[in-house]
C-alpha cells in the first residue's frame, strides 16, 4: 500500500502488512459453495512497517508494530508464500539436469504437491462447515487432506439419528440414517474404557472415525476426538515426532448430564 504526492506523483509513504493481515470478506453469492471451499490465509495479523519520504532519497520508518498473532512460515516453507512464488535462476538450472537426467515430471509434481499440502496444514486454516467444537479440534489436530475426509464424515451426521439399544456397562446404540431405519449399524460405547466400535469398522479399515460413531459423540455431547482414535500418522505433528496430548481428560464437559440421552 503507498500514498502519492498530489504534486508530482511520486510515491511518499508505504506501508507494509503481514500477508495473514486482515480477514477474509464473505461476498454475498447465491451460487452453493463449493464443496472444500478455499482454506482460510488472513487471521487479523497486526504486523505492520510504515515508511514515508522525508528528503529526496532518505527514508524513515514512522510507524512499526513486529508483533504476529501466528506463527511464522519456517525458511524451507518460505517459497509457498503468494509473495515469492517465483522460480530463480538456479532453481531453473536444476530442473533442467533433472529433465536430462531422464527424472520425470511426474514425480516432481507429486514432491511439489506433499510440500504445498505440508504449507497448507501448517499455515493455512480449513473453513468449518458446523458449530461442533469437535470440527474445530480435529482442525487442529488433522493433516488438511485427512480433515477434509473426517469433516465429510462429521457433516454426515446431521442426517443421521441415534437411540439406544442396549444400556449396560457397554452402551449399544442403533444408529441409521433418517428414512433409512433399515439400513442400521450399531456402536458400541464403553465410556469408563473410552473404548467404541461400530458394525461399519470403517476405522479398523482405515484409521479414520465413521459418521455412526460421530453420531454418537455428538449425542454424547463429545467435545474432541479420544486420543485413542487419532493415528499419529495422521496428525499435523506427524514428521516431528512430538508425542499428542492426552485429550481424555476434557473430552466431555464434566457433567453426568451430557451423557444422557
Amino acid at each position: 500500500m503507498s500514498r502519492r504526492s498530489r504534486r508530482d506523483g511520486t510515491i511518499i509513504q508505504r506501508s507494509f502488512v503481514c500477508a495473514k493481515e486482515g480477514f477474509r470478506v464473505d461476498k454475498d453469492n447465491p451460487l452453493p459453495r463449493l464443496k472444500h471451499p478455499r482454506a482460510q490465509t488472513r487471521v487479523g495479523c497486526k504486523a505492520l512497517m510504515v515508511v514515508k519520504i522525508q528528503d529526496p532519497g532518505r527514508w524513515i520508518v514512522s510507524s512499526f508494530f513486529k508483533e504476529h498473532n501466528h506463527d511464522l512460515v519456517p525458511p524451507d516453507k518460505v517459497h509457498c508464500l503468494r509473495s515469492h512464488r517465483h522460480v530463480s535462476g538456479s532453481a531453473k538450472s536444476l530442473i533442467d539436469t533433472l529433465q536430462g537426467a531422464a527424472v520425470c515430471r511426474g514425480l516432481w509434481k507429486v514432491v511439489m504437491k506433499e510440500a504445498k499440502a505440508d504449507y497448507d496444514t501448517i499455515n493455512t486454516a480449513p473453513v468449518l462447515k458446523t458449530p461442533l467444537p469437535m470440527e474445530k479440534h480435529a482442525a487442529e489436530l488433522y493433516t488438511r487432506k485427512l480433515f477434509m475426509k473426517f469433516q465429510e464424515e462429521l457433516v454426515e451426521t446431521l442426517s443421521f439419528s441415534t437411540k439406544v439399544e442396549n444400556e449396560d456397562a457397554v452402551t449399544t446404540y442403533w444408529v441409521a440414517k433418517f428414512g433409512e431405519s433399515n439400513k442400521a449399524y450399531f456402536v458400541s460405547f464403553d465410556v469408563r474404557e473410552m473404548k467404541i466400535t461400530c458394525s461399519c469398522q470403517m476405522f479398523e479399515y482405515s484409521g479414520l472415525l465413521c459418521r455412526h460413531i460421530l453420531t454418537v459423540f455428538s449425542e454424547t455431547n463429545a467435545l474432541t476426538v479420544p486420543s485413542r482414535y487419532v493415528l499419529k500418522r495422521w496428525t499435523r505433528n506427524a514428521k516431528s515426532g512430538v508425542t499428542l496430548e492426552d485429550h481424555t481428560s476434557n473430552y466431555f464437559d464434566g457433567s453426568k448430564e451430557s451423557l444422557t440421552v
